[in-house]
């Protein structure tokens, strides 16, 4: 409060007003009217969750001077901002005492791909934007780091693995400002962040928790707040109990499978002069494709577009099922009403993808079901292409590459 009152002071250019005291936010709102009851005025109330202390009162004695104060000003504009999504989905967009107050929820989404080319520029190539992207997502603050020199990849080594590196304090600052709220969410984000998905029993029983109702609102929040994400299978309907969780974070995945595990070397300024020793490549271009397979579960509508089946409604998803093995999952499945199957697998990697992908695809189908009086096309959907041993021995329908999702900058010269 004392914050909004140096503020107020500043506006109103009073230099009593930082001196007084309110015994509750009710009486700062009523204090307030008297500056804002007429005319076009703002009322900007940012960090909200820091402003409320993480409890209510705020928000219960801000509906009280609305409706009796602060409303009969027609022209006033209220904007609640906050950084912490599980605080402002739960305590704002949620909240009874707001129902039906608010005209407008403005959720500020990170870059899409497409974005994330043009703020690059044509000077990279399609293959180090993606790596980026896919490493600490499309938050703008974050890629302005890897733009700063033609190797994104160096400056996230840079940033990551030396001990004043934005990405190596990023973490501390997301648990401080956006997740401070509650004690569980760390436990539970890092342990989806070393696993390439889990089941609700199976993070009930790394966190020794009860997979009841706690479990639940937790898994709630932190996918209301776009950490989290679950999926079911293509052939299964959403409140299937046959469902995985994954992060949906790239940059929190990142930093606890790569980062957190060298922590200590990293305070010691062990990787100072050469930060591109902590990431072992031949790992991180394999959590690379994890990342990627996770992409393109994101986007399967530019895929259905791209692959020429946009306007045939679909059901979407990967395929696992209960008999499968825990480790077995088909990257991506159209279940399309045409009665056609459309069966993706996915690669990232460096090179061009080979013949191995054939066999590969052929164990998968083994214990893969399809569903009668439905035809099969074989997708690969590969990041550098494929070799010629692939091409000719045209198994898949169709191949798609990097350069077929129509990013909106062609292939640059530089990296």
């Amino acid at each position: 409060m004392e914050t909004a009152l140096m503020m107020l002071q500043t506006y109103v250019g009073d230099p009593v007003i930082s001196r007084l005291k309110f015994g509750r936010w009710l009486e700062f709102f009523q204090y307030i009217s008297r500056f804002i009851g007429d005319g076009r005025h703002t009322l900007y109330l940012e960090e909200l969750q820091w402003l409320c202390s993480y409890d209510d009162e705020l928000i219960s004695d801000f509906k009280i001077a609305w409706d009796n104060y602060l409303r009969q000003n027609k022209q006033l504009i209220v904007v609640l901002c906050g950084s912490s999504p599980s605080f402002m989905v739960s305590r704002v967009v949620k909240s009874k005492a707001l129902y039906g107050r608010s005209q407008h929820q403005l959720h500020v989404k990170p870059f899409t791909i497409e974005e994330c080319r043009t703020y690059f520029g044509p000077d990279y190539i399609d293959l180090a934007v993606m790596d980026a992207y896919l490493s600490v997502g499309g938050i703008p603050e974050y890629l302005s780091y890897l733009k700063s020199s033609k190797s994104p990849y160096l400056e996230l080594c840079r940033e990551a693995f030396t001990p004043d590196g934005y990405f190596f304090n990023e973490c501390e600052r997301i648990f401080v400002s956006n997740l401070a709220n509650n004690p569980h969410y760390r436990p539970i984000l890092e342990l989806l962040a070393n696993s390439r998905f889990l089941t609700r029993s199976e993070i009930a029983q790394h966190l020794q928790i009860a997979a009841g109702g706690t479990l639940t609102a937790l898994l709630l929040e932190l996918e209301a707040s776009g950490f989290i994400n679950h999926y079911v299978p293509y052939d299964k309907q959403e409140n299937s109990k046959i469902v995985r969780y994954e992060i949906a974070d790239s940059y929190l995945q990142f930093y606890y499978r790569f980062v957190a595990p060298q922590s200590k070397k990293i305070k010691s300024g062990m990787f100072q002069d050469n930060p591109t020793k902590a990431l072992n490549l031949r790992d991180y271009h394999q959590w690379l494709g994890y990342s990627f397979e996770r992409w393109c579960r994101a986007n399967h509508q530019r895929l259905a577009k791209i692959l020429g089946f946009s306007a045939v409604n679909y059901d979407v998803g990967p395929f696992f099922s209960r008999s499968t093995p825990s480790h077995f999952q088909m990257d991506l499945v159209f279940r399309r009403a045409d009665k056609v199957l459309t069966i993706c697998e996915i690669k990232y990697s460096r090179m061009p993808t080979g013949k191995s992908v054939l066999q590969e695809f052929e164990r998968k189908m083994e214990l893969f079901d399809i569903p009668p009086r439905h035809s099969v096309e074989r997708v690969l959907i590969t990041a550098s292409g494929c070799d010629q041993s692939v091409i000719g021995a045209g198994y898949f329908d169709s191949i798609v590459t990097l350069q077929d999702l129509d990013l909106p900058i062609t292939l640059g010269r530089g990296q």
